[in-house]
C-alpha cells in the first residue's frame, strides 16, 4: 500500500487539508490513523504535511477502519485526485417531462453535487421512463450483528452494479439490460471510471449470452482500453477473456479482437492464448477454416513476443496449453518442474491448472496448495499475482463444475482469507457457482470467513448473492435481535 507517485502538489495540499480537518473533527492523533492502516506515524505525517498521497487501497482502508460517514469519505476521495469522475450525462427528456427536468436541474444546483451524481439521477429517470423495472430487495429478518455496517461504493458503481446484477449473478431467465442501460454502460466503458469498467468487463460473458449485438460494442471499447497508471491493461485482459462468449455469434469478430494490439501487455497475450485454446466449434463445415484462422492469430501473438524475458514465459504457456490438451499427466510433470521458477512462469502454471484438474485432481490441487502456502505469521509466501492466477483457476473450474469441492475445501478457505483483497474478491465473484453445486459448503465458507470481510465490494456482493439465493436463514448467529433490511 505505497504512496501514489503523483507530482500534483494541488492534490497533495487538498488531501492534507481534508485529512487535517478530519483529524480535528474526530480528535484523531497521527498514531491513531497510522495504526488503523498498519503504517508508521511518519507516513501519516507526510500526508498531513502535503508531501505525499496514499494509494487508493490505503484510502479505502482508512475510510473503513475509521468508519467515516459518506460525506467524510467522499471529501477524502475527491481531495486525493485518484478517483476519476464520469462526465455528466445530459440525456434529453421529452417536453411533457419538464417536471423531471426541473428535478435534475435542482440536483445539479445543490451544493457539492458532482457531475456523476447528477448523471446517475438523470439516467435512472430515463430508464424509468423507458420502462426499466426496478427490483426492490424483499424485507428479510437478519440478525443485527450480521448487517454490514456501511457500504462505501460510490453512485456510479451502484448504478453499474444495479444494471449488471443479473448477468453477474447468472440469474436464471434474467432479462437483458434495456437499450438505455446498454447506452449507460457504453458511456462508462469510454470513461476513466476504472472500478466500474472492471465490473462491466467481468459481466461481459453474461451480457454477450443475453444480447450479443448490444454487448459487442462494450467488448470492442474495453478491448482497446488505454493503460491505467496503476492497473495497466487489466481491463483489456478481462475483455480478451470474454471473447470465447462472442465467438459463437461472430467468429470473425472474435478472432480479430484476439489479435495483438499496441500497448498489449504479456498478461493480455496470455489470456488471448487461453481464449484461442478454449474456442468452441461453430459448425463442422467451417471447422477447418476456423482452425486455420485461429492458428494464424496464435502465430501473430507469439511473434509479437520474442522468446526471452516475459516472452519466454508466454512461449512456455503456449506449449503448456498444447500439452494439457494432448497429455494432462505429462503437463502436470512439466508444471511441477516450473512451480518454483520465474514468477510469470508460475502465473502461467497456476492458470493452466484449470485444464488438468478434471484429469488429475489430486496432483492439480497439490500444486494449487503449493502456490497458496503460508510462512511466518500465516502470511502468504507466494506473490499476489500468482495467487490471483490461482483464484482465477478456481473460479473457472467452479463455473465449469470440474473442481472437486470436498478435496478443495482447504484451497477455498485459503483464498477466502487471503491478505490480497483482489484474490478474495475473485473468489466471492464465483460464490454463485459454489452455492449452486454445494450450498452447505458455500454457507460454511461464508459463515466462517467471508461474512467477516471488511471490504465493501465483498460485503455488497455476498449480500446480493445471498438475497438472490434466499440463503440468509443459513447465516451464522441463528435467531435473535433482527432488523428489517
Amino acid at each position: 500500500m505505497a504512496d501514489e507517485p503523483t507530482k500534483n502538489t494541488e492534490h497533495k495540499s487538498r488531501f492534507a487539508e481534508a485529512l487535517q480537518h478530519l483529524a480535528h473533527q474526530r480528535q484523531l492523533r497521527h498514531a491513531d490513523m497510522a495504526a488503523s492502516v498498519g503504517l508508521t506515524r511518519a507516513a501519516v505525517s507526510k500526508w498531513m504535511r502535503g508531501e505525499a498521497i496514499p494509494g487508493v487501497d490505503t484510502i479505502e482502508l482508512l475510510i473503513a477502519k475509521l468508519d467515516l460517514s459518506l460525506a467524510e469519505a467522499d471529501r477524502l476521495r475527491q481531495a486525493s485526485g485518484l478517483y476519476p469522475a464520469l462526465p455528466p450525462l445530459r440525456l434529453p427528456l421529452a417536453a411533457e417531462d419538464q417536471t423531471l427536468r426541473q428535478i435534475v436541474d435542482a440536483v445539479l444546483d445543490l451544493r457539492r453535487t458532482r457531475p456523476e451524481q447528477a448523471a446517475f439521477v438523470e439516467t435512472a429517470i430515463l430508464m424509468f421512463l423507458e420502462g426499466a423495472q426496478a427490483s426492490p430487495l424483499p424485507q428479510v429478518d437478519v440478525p443485527a450483528h450480521l448487517v454490514p455496517r456501511r457500504v462505501s461504493l460510490g453512485p456510479l458503481e451502484r448504478a453499474v452494479e444495479g444494471i449488471l446484477d443479473r448477468p453477474v449473478l447468472s440469474r436464471a431467465k434474467a432479462p437483458a439490460p434495456t437499450s438505455a442501460q446498454f447506452d449507460l454502460l457504453l458511456r462508462v466503458a469510454r470513461s476513466e471510471a476504472w472500478e466500474s469498467k472492471r465490473l462491466i468487463a467481468h459481466a461481459l460473458p453474461g451480457l454477450l449470452a443475453q444480447d450479443a449485438a448490444q454487448a459487442r460494442p462494450l467488448l470492442e471499447v474495453l478491448r482497446e482500453d488505454p493503460p491505467h497508471p496503476f492497473w495497466r491493461t487489466d481491463i483489456r485482459r478481462r475483455a480478451v477473456e470474454a471473447l470465447p462468449a462472442l465467438y459463437p455469434h461472430d467468429p470473425a469478430a472474435a478472432l480479430a479482437l484476439l489479435r495483438p494490439q499496441p500497448d498489449d501487455e504479456v498478461y493480455t497475450a496470455i489470456a488471448a492464448l487461453e481464449a484461442l485454446a478454449g474456442l468452441p466449434a461453430v459448425d463442422d463445415r467451417a471447422a477447418d477454416g476456423r482452425a486455420a484462422d485461429s492458428d494464424a492469430v496464435r502465430a501473430q501473438i507469439l511473434a509479437a513476443w520474442p522468446a526471452d524475458g516475459d516472452g519466454a514465459a508466454l512461449h512456455y504457456h503456449a506449449a503448456l496449453l498444447d500439452q494439457c490438451r494432448a497429455d494432462p499427466a505429462a503437463a502436470l510433470e512439466t508444471m511441477r518442474q516450473h512451480c518454483d521458477g520465474y514468477r510469470l512462469e508460475r502465473i502461467c502454471t497456476a492458470r493452466a491448472l484449470a485444464l488438468t484438474l478434471p484429469a488429475g485432481p489430486a496432483e492439480s490441487l497439490a500444486l494449487l496448495r503449493h502456490f497458496l502456502r503460508r510462512g511466518e505469521r500465516r502470511r502468504p509466501v507466494e506473490h499476489q499475482n500468482v495467487r490471483r492466477a490461482v483464484v482465477r483457476t478456481v473460479a473457472r473450474t467452479l463455473a465449469a463444475g470440474t473442481l472437486p469441492l470436498e478435496p478443495a475445501a482447504d484451497v477455498l478457505e485459503l483464498l477466502a482469507s487471503d491478505e490480497d483483497v483482489h484474490t478474495r474478491r475473485g473468489l466471492v465473484d464465483a460464490l454463485p457457482h459454489l452455492l449452486r453445486q454445494d450450498p452447505a459448503a458455500a454457507m460454511h465458507l461464508v459463515n466462517r470467513i467471508i461474512i467477516h470481510d471488511e471490504d465493501a465490494y465483498i460485503q455488497e456482493r455476498v449480500w446480493r448473492v445471498l438475497l438472490e439465493r434466499g440463503e440468509l436463514d443459513l447465516l451464522a448467529g441463528g435467531p435473535g435481535e433482527s432488523v428489517q433490511n
